[in-house]
């Protein structure tokens, strides 16, 4: 066939003509709803807007080649059927390009301490490969969630052995703005996150400073090894300047900031080894490191150490950690997993930590550890069943007073869960879940509470029907319940459930 045919670099093969043809996926949800309680932010004038929520989401894709969709979103008491929307165009494999996104993206490398893209797992039911990132590269923003994206345009070329990565982008995020007085300058002390426009401050705080971002990454892969460098400069047009708390001395204060550092990976044998390092423009520094691996056929195993100095500061990172943020932390994990014989399996990890400086509501440098220790049993495809218990120690304040400095106590935090699932044939599933939850301050106040939850799933032609009837029961807020519930479709509810009630739903496709 040599005569006939010819193999070289090009453009690529998208044209208009792809975007008719079968291959490519639509993808439209449209859901609204409402609460029908009235809303007190609604019935007492505080909200301008209505009591519905809508939201939309669109895609049309074809694998590995384009990606074309946006989303939009109205929240209860917000005015506008468009109060927030994100968008993406995203093409790929077109010649040295591999990747190119115009619109809202987010970006992964190494273990995710300056680009951390969504959601990660962390500690769980799953003690080894969740404490590992993945280079996830530049990845269209679908998410709901405001303020969380770069709006602007990111690219990735392939030439050989390596992969370049820029970025840059521009964005209007939500934030109270004060006057200095002393400096006759304005500036905000934290980024709004939750994206609420329904009363006139939060309408006024909306799209109130503006963020620049600058970066890039550069990997180099060579079969089982991969080493990156990243780094990303942003700049905000007016100050950061957190409350003069105590607490606060260590973080981010100015309107500029620059971090960067180098991430590896190389797979041996049995075992994968990554890290990842990285420095501030404040001269904060912070590191990960560790490995997961197979120490023979029924054991697995991870191990984790990183230290995030007080005044390391990064506002895209998020890798494996304690706390909400990658900064003021250091600490030591192992993870265990262990097949005693086919569909018996334990698994356990602890995790100890430090923080070396003051954190909201604990006064002095703390510590703290939590271990969990999980049974599963699956004989079969009809059947599973697990225990699994955890529990952790950490320190905080004494008490809530306005006094300088306090006391601070040792908290305990127990949880026992036991869960079962049953499928009967193929139109019957049983799930059953017995979950408590205890909470104590160290010679003070004990708090404890429980759950029993039944869930009930049938199936007939194309018909499917999900329930669920849970009982509660918890002296306080501190001894709370999540507990995980279906909802319509791609919507997701993962409530607290605390005081004392019954919680069902019925939901059906």
């Amino acid at each position: 066939i040599l005569p006939f045919v010819q193999v070289k670099n090009g453009i690529g093969t998208t044209r208009l003509s792809n975007f008719t043809k079968k291959a490519v996926e639509h993808y439209l949800v449209i859901r609204a709803d409402q609460t029908l309680e009235p809303i007190a932010g609604i019935k007492e004038d505080k909200f301008v807007g209505s009591a519905q929520r809508y939201y939309t989401r669109y895609r049309m894709s074809h694998n590995k080649d384009f990606s074309i969709g946006f989303v939009s979103k109205k929240d209860v008491g917000e005015n506008k059927f468009f109060d927030y929307y994100n968008f993406h165009i995203q093409v790929q494999n077109k010649g040295i390009i591999k990747n190119l996104v115009i619109g809202d993206y987010l970006m992964q490398f190494g273990q995710g301490m300056i680009f951390s893209a969504g959601f990660a797992a962390g500690k769980g039911s799953e003690p080894v490969y969740t404490t590992r990132r993945s280079n996830v590269g530049i990845r269209p923003y679908n998410s709901v969630v405001e303020n969380g994206s770069f709006r602007g345009i990111a690219n990735t070329i392939k030439n050989g052995n390596f992969e370049i990565t820029t970025m840059a982008a521009y964005n209007k995020r939500d934030a109270s703005v004060d006057l200095n007085e002393e400096t006759q300058e304005d500036f905000f002390s934290s980024i709004l996150s939750a994206g609420f426009h329904r009363t006139k401050t939060e309408i006024a705080n909306k799209n109130a400073i503006s963020e620049t971002n600058f970066g890039g990454n550069v990997l180099y892969k060579l079969d089982h090894l991969q080493i990156g460098f990243s780094v990303l400069h942003t700049s905000f047009d007016k100050s950061f300047q957190k409350r003069a708390m105590l607490y606060n001395r260590f973080e981010f204060a100015g309107s500029q900031n620059t971090v960067m550092g180098p991430n590896i990976s190389l797979s041996w044998q049995n075992f994968n080894f990554f890290g990842e390092a990285a420095r501030s423009s404040s001269g904060g520094f912070g590191y990960i490191t560790g490995l997961v691996g197979s120490l023979g056929p029924k054991v697995e195993w991870a191990l984790n150490l990183r230290n995030y100095q007080p005044n390391f500061h990064t506002f895209y990172g998020f890798s494996f950690a304690e706390g909400s943020r990658t900064i003021n932390e250091k600490g030591i994990y192992n993870g265990l997993k262990y097949m005693i014989k086919k569909g018996l399996e334990v698994s356990a990890f602890y995790d100890s930590y430090n923080f070396p400086w003051l954190k909201y509501r604990v006064d002095a440098p703390s510590s703290g550890h939590d271990y969990q220790l999980r049974i599963s049993y699956k004989p079969n495809k009809i059947f599973s069943q697990y225990i699994a218990f955890h529990k952790e120690t950490k320190e905080r304040n004494a008490s809530d007073s306005k006094a300088v400095t306090h006391e601070l106590l040792q908290t305990n935090r127990n949880n026992l869960v036991l869960g079962t699932d049953y499928i009967h044939h193929t139109w019957l599933r049983l799930q059953t879940k017995l979950q408590y939850n205890g909470f104590k301050i160290e010679n003070t106040s004990k708090s404890d509470g429980y759950a029993v939850i039944q869930d009930i799933e049938t199936k007939f032609k194309k018909c499917q029907i999900k329930g669920r009837i849970a009982y509660f029961s918890t002296d306080s807020y501190d001894s709370r319940i999540y507990a995980y519930e279906n909802d319509v479709l791609y919507a997701v509810s993962f409530p607290a459930y605390y005081g004392k009630g019954w919680r069902y739903y019925l939901i059906g496709k």
